[in-house]
């Protein structure tokens, strides 16, 4: 396999040494710096395949490092990993407007990050084999972002991308052009709805990529504040009712039908059928 050139930034030296070691022993050629702007001057120069950095430098901190990497035009394809030294210091939202392609809180095992490094390898790899699939992808579990927060920094980017979202054999997309969403699904679900379903998922896997496919529906056409201000009502005042109404199986087991839009009612069929929710009596 090619060599690859590898990138690490931590004030910690004994981290250094120990990440060159095990890194080392591998097929990768490793460079190290203790803080921030000695590593944009090592990027530059070098052009590495790949950076891991922490957030926690003097006069250049990791945030802006990164920013710089992914705005220069020498650098701006490189693949950036931020690490942050405890999880009080680290944000999820910042690491997605600043760039980020992954991030890890020490403490961590070095079978964890390399399993990253590897992954976002191979998808930097695909993309070179693959010419008609232009596109940067970053990963946000949604244990550290919600996905209306990411809908919002990304509208507020004015980002044109895809979101992918997945959940065991659920999955669902949403399109966004100009940091507008024009365009969701989530299994037969399709616009406003499946929005909301997708808002109402936890523990979903969130994966983002640069561009829109040239063939899809426009079923929203709305900015994601406008968009999540309705959902999010929504959403809270469904958990209310849930709340406020503990024998909701009987509420749906009344002889007066639920007032649910076809749309609505097939998505229901199927989140119950892939076990995502309770059967609910009708």
């Amino acid at each position: 396999m090619p060599q690859v050139n590898l990138l690490i930034v931590d004030g910690d030296n004994n981290f250094l040494k120990n990440m060159k070691s095990r890194f080392s022993a591998d097929r990768f050629q490793v460079y190290t710096a203790n803080n921030c702007r000695e590593g944009m001057e090592i990027a530059q120069r070098v052009r590495p395949d790949l950076i891991i950095s922490n957030i926690d430098s003097p006069k250049l901190d990791g945030w802006s490092f990164c920013q710089l990497v992914k705005t220069n035009p020498l650098t701006e394809d490189t693949p950036f990993i931020l690490v942050a030294n405890k999880k009080e210091d680290f944000s999820p939202l910042k690491a997605v407007e600043v760039g980020s392609d992954d991030f890890l809180v020490k403490p961590f095992g070095f079978e964890d990050l390399l399993a990253r490094v590897e992954i976002i390898l191979k998808r930097v790899s695909d993309k070179k084999e693959s010419p008609s699939f232009q596109s940067k992808t970053a990963s946000a579990s949604s244990s550290h972002l919600s996905l209306a927060d990411l809908l919002q920094v990304l509208g507020m980017n004015q980002k044109t991308c895809t979101i992918m979202i997945e959940k065991g054999e659920l999955k669902g997309k949403i399109f966004m052009e100009g940091g507008v969403i024009k365009h969701a699904f989530l299994g037969d679900l399709h616009g406003d709805v499946a929005v909301y379903e997708q808002l109402r998922l936890t523990d979903a896997e969130i994966i983002i990529k640069d561009g829109i496919s040239n063939v899809y529906e426009t079923t929203i056409d709305k900015k994601p504040e406008a968009l999540l201000l309705t959902q999010l009502t929504r959403l809270d005042n469904d958990r209310k009712a849930t709340l406020q109404e503990p024998m909701l199986d009987k509420l749906f087991g009344q002889e007066a039908p639920l007032n649910l839009t076809p749309d609505l009612q097939k998505g229901l069929e199927r989140i119950e059928a892939l076990g995502l929710i309770k059967k609910i009596g009708r």
